[in-house]
């Protein structure tokens, strides 16, 4: 089970990480806007949606390595969340939203 838990959340990375990158090429302005995180609300969706495939890749994938168990996809969840809750709620300017006060 520990391994199915390690390897979904590999496999989540490592989606995250071609997808982006995929994104960053086919899409140009968005590599330009992601550094700042200065992203209009087509490229949040996009982030969004990376995210959600990332998720249904690796719960599938912990899944499958644990024999069907969907406790290993459950676990996993809980992890992303614990991982990345601190990181959704902050209100500086690394937030994965885009909303960042931006000044005049």
């Amino acid at each position: 089970m520990v391994l199915a838990v390690i390897g979904g959340l590999v496999s989540w990375f490592a989606t995250g990480a071609v997808l982006f990158r995929l994104l960053r090429w086919a899409w140009p302005v968005y590599a330009i806007a992601e550094p700042a995180m200065a992203f209009d609300v087509a490229m949040q969706m996009s982030r969004l949606a990376i995210g959600v495939v990332c998720s249904v890749v690796a719960g599938w994938l912990a899944a499958r390595v644990a024999r069907g168990k969907r406790r290993a996809a459950w676990m996993l969840g809980i992890l992303l969340v614990m991982l990345f809750l601190p990181i959704s709620t902050d209100s500086g300017t690394s937030s994965p939203c885009g909303t960042t006060p931006r000044s005049s």
